[in-house]
């Protein structure tokens, strides 16, 4: 039944529905590697202010940092195959536009967003029993996004401030890319901060938690649920990069420092077809996951993975708490400058 759950909340993608049919990639042969230096393989970049990326709720106004943003999106492929999309499936695929538009569309108000075309696990690749077949498919596609992260860093220069960002699949990438590709790392003295929402980080990582809102070089993550639920098996099993390969085991206990609520009275949420809407909350995790008292408005509440489980809102609720957090955080590193 979870099973069930998971592919339609993630089916259900940020309020729009696409019709999609994929083939089966096979991930075990030689893969073609994707030129990230051609254009067309962004879903968005600085240089095409995209009406998805740049949908912003009424009153915010454009507050420019000299910062990029690398963004990776969540999975939006649910056929119940463990595969991997083609990249021609992805760039026709609306609903890829929509999680631009519902999520990455946070860091837009201050920075220059970078997101790439990838080709994406699907939902079974972490869900399946058969974890073999499942981690050739997330490497396949974590493969392009190391890809498009090495193009990144090409174009924006070496002198550039820089945030990682992602959603579910695409938070297991980013912190996967952290670990390899930027802690300890040349790149690592332009590195601002991280938003790794929607995947269980286990307290234990290896990369350094943000403790207060002036720290930077550092990583905030949560998973967001209605008060009163608690993480479920499925949560705790997600395959996850650890010790240099995917692993699958309990992650429990799990990191969670949130950004901290964006007004007195908690977060305001905020989703295009929808709006905006105050959720009532004090920030505080409990049992390694952000909780919030149940909303009013039904939209904020219609697609749990589990009971309690608000995976799809993890950005939608936190949506002007990203912006007030980056602001304060790039404001501490041009101080310590």
């Amino acid at each position: 039944m979870w099973i069930r759950l998971l592919k339609l909340t993630v089916a259900f993608c940020m309020f729009v529905a696409a019709d999609r049919a994929y083939a089966e990639t096979d991930t075990t042969g030689p893969k073609k590697t994707l030129d990230y230096s051609d254009d067309t393989l962004w879903v968005s970049l600085p240089s095409r202010k995209d009406e998805a990326a740049y949908t912003w709720p009424d009153g915010v106004r454009q507050t420019d940092l000299d910062v990029a943003v690398f963004f990776v999106y969540p999975t939006t492929d649910v056929t119940g195959h463990v595969n991997n999309a083609t990249l021609s499936q992805e760039q026709a695929d609306t609903t890829v536009l929509a999680d631009i538009q519902s999520l990455a569309s946070a860091f837009t108000p201050c920075c220059k967003l970078y997101a790439p075309y990838y080709r994406e696990a699907s939902i079974d690749s972490f869900l399946r029993p058969d974890p073999d077949a499942g981690d050739a498919a997330i490497e396949f596609a974590y493969r392009d996004v190391a890809d498009a992260f090495d193009s990144f860093l090409e174009r924006i220069g070496d002198d550039q401030d820089f945030v990682i960002a992602g959603h579910s699949q695409g938070t297991t990438h980013i912190y996967r890319l952290l670990l390899e590709r930027v802690i300890g790392q040349p790149v690592e003295q332009n590195f601002v901060v991280g938003y790794l929402p929607g995947m269980p980080i286990p307290q234990d990582t290896p990369l350094t938690p943000c403790k207060d809102d002036g720290e930077t070089g550092c990583v905030l993550v949560w998973n967001l649920f209605l008060d009163g639920a608690s993480p479920s098996e499925t949560m705790k099993d997600i395959p996850l990069f650890v010790d240099g390969k995917m692993n699958r085991d309990d992650h429990d206990p799990f990191l969670c420092n949130p950004p901290r609520p964006d007004t007195a009275d908690g977060y305001t949420a905020y989703a295009p077809k929808f709006g905006t809407a105050l959720v009532a909350s004090d920030g505080a995790c409990t049992d390694g996951v952000l909780k919030i008292a149940r909303p009013k408005e039904e939209w904020l509440t219609a697609v749990q993975i589990a009971p309690g489980w608000l995976h799809v809102y993890d950005i939608p609720v936190t949506w002007f708490a990203i912006g007030q957090d980056l602001q304060r955080r790039y404001a501490s590193w041009m101080g310590g400058q």
